[in-house]
């Protein structure tokens, strides 16, 4: 409980019980007990707010409509727009000094700013959803929805429904933020030549493809070799096929553990992951992970695969010695044919 306080100048010292609190500058909490002088005080007010935003609701509320004031403290990051009063908040000089501390400051300037382009593409380089302020004109500005991409792919849904179904527009979007093909128009999620550009992009965009492409293989096979994990957005047909499960494991060895068990005992294919990497062999059949052939190719390429060879293969002569070699899985990955 503050029994008295003295002030010296514009700034205040706080006295309770015989103790000195600290001056508004040194802590925020005292300025509640400041004078009125010392709360509409710049430097004062600017040393509160550097501390703690509850500064705010103790200063002046005159500071509101203080054009230089407000300057230095948007300037600095200390407050967001929203605390100008309306009338400043039309100004172009503070809008941009606001937006480019607190990008979602753009919600708050009036409606001619949101629709500068200079002041909406500085708020997006501070914060990407800030287009969902900018003016419908704005959000149909290529170079404006591009400038928010750069941060997030989710940026796209902010754009309009005519980007959103523009070939060329998208091809650049995606190639950019390959995920923002789940943002594109129902027509272009199904197109061959927008897709494999978000692929080469992102492996992970596969997802967002037509049902049909995600079972065209040359695509899913391009999404695997970027990523094997793409292979969870791939159609149930073409994961079935084992001509296609082939192909698959020739661009990564790791898709031999989500191939059909069937295709797991199929020697070309295991032979091929193995030749990659030995330790597929764990995703083999078991009668494949017993073939000494099979097991000594693995052992041969990863010594530590050894430990997945099942029956006679584990303790095999030539099988334990190439176990016991140096490790060789530093080795460039070598492709099957």
């Amino acid at each position: 409980m503050c029994l008295f306080a003295k002030t010296w100048g514009p700034d205040v010292v706080l006295v309770t019980g015989g103790s000195v609190w600290s001056s508004p500058s040194q802590d925020w909490a005292a300025l509640q007990f400041a004078s009125p002088s010392a709360r509409g005080d710049h430097q004062i007010a600017l040393a509160a707010m550097a501390q703690a935003w509850g500064a705010i609701l103790f200063i002046d509320h005159g500071l509101r409509k203080d054009r230089a004031f407000l300057l230095s403290a948007l300037s600095a990051g200390l407050c967001n727009l929203e605390f100008a009063a309306t009338g400043l908040r039309g100004d172009k000089e503070l809008v941009l000094a606001a937006v480019k501390q607190h990008g979602l400051s753009l919600g708050d300037a009036e409606k001619a700013l949101q629709s500068d382009r200079e002041v909406v593409l500085a708020a997006l380089c501070q914060d990407w959803q800030a287009l969902r302020f900018a003016s419908k004109h704005l959000r149909e500005d290529k170079e404006v929805v591009l400038a928010a991409l750069r941060s997030d792919a989710r940026a796209l849904s902010l754009a309009s429904a005519k980007l959103q179904n523009d070939l060329q527009f998208m091809l650049e979007a995606v190639r950019q933020q390959g995920l923002s093909l789940e943002f594109a128009s129902q027509q272009l999620r199904s197109n061959a030549k927008v897709v494999v550009a978000a692929i080469h992009s992102d492996a992970q965009a596969l997802k967002f493809a037509s049902a049909k492409l995600r079972g065209q293989e040359d695509i899913v096979l391009d999404a695997i070799e970027k990523d094997w994990r793409a292979y969870l957005y791939a159609s149930a047909e073409l994961l079935e096929d084992s001509e296609f499960g082939f192909k698959a494991v020739q661009r990564s060895w790791r898709m031999l553990k989500v191939l059909p068990p069937a295709q797991q005992s199929q020697r070309r294919i295991v032979e091929c992951a193995v030749r990659q990497n030995g330790l597929a062999l764990q995703w083999a059949s078991e009668e494949l992970r017993s073939d000494r052939a099979i097991v000594l190719l693995a052992v041969r390429c990863t010594w530590q695969a050894a430990r997945f060879a099942l029956g006679a293969a584990r303790e095999d002569r030539q099988v334990v010695l190439a176990a016991g070699r140096w490790p060789r899985s530093r080795s460039p990955r070598r492709r099957c044919s």
